[in-house]
């Protein structure tokens, strides 16, 4: 399937926005690691609403990123999975697009009681 690539445009706000709400993100930085002077870029956050899920908002959203990062001229694109959810599908997904797996994510709980962290 061709995929266009462009930048949004406020005509674009439908696909993302149903009713005044989101229905899908995506948060990402781009940056020199220490290892390397090539500049790289990272989807630090991405989503979409479960009831949109399958429908091309993630990858409306995931192909806007690169298109981002390629302008300012990254040399690499980075994104994990560390939400544990649909591990399988999500692995698929970034295969498809051309990702390659190159590595893992860990998670510690740091804290039991979670009345602490809201408010």
């Amino acid at each position: 399937m061709p995929v266009t690539i462009r930048f949004a445009t406020v005509d674009d706000i439908p696909a993302f926005v149903e009713v005044g709400r989101p229905v899908g993100w995506i948060i990402g930085t781009m940056e020199r690691q220490f290892y390397s002077d090539l500049p790289v870029a990272s989807v630090i956050h991405f989503g979409v609403v479960p009831g949109r899920r399958m429908s091309g908002v993630g990858l409306r959203l995931l192909m806007a990123f690169r298109q981002w990062a390629k302008n300012r001229g990254a040399f690499e694109l980075n994104a994990g999975v560390s939400s544990g959810v649909e591990m399988d599908r999500m692995g698929r997904f970034f295969k498809r697009l051309g990702f390659r797996l190159t590595g893992g994510n860990y998670a510690m709980m740091l804290r039991l009681d979670l009345s602490m962290a809201i408010g």
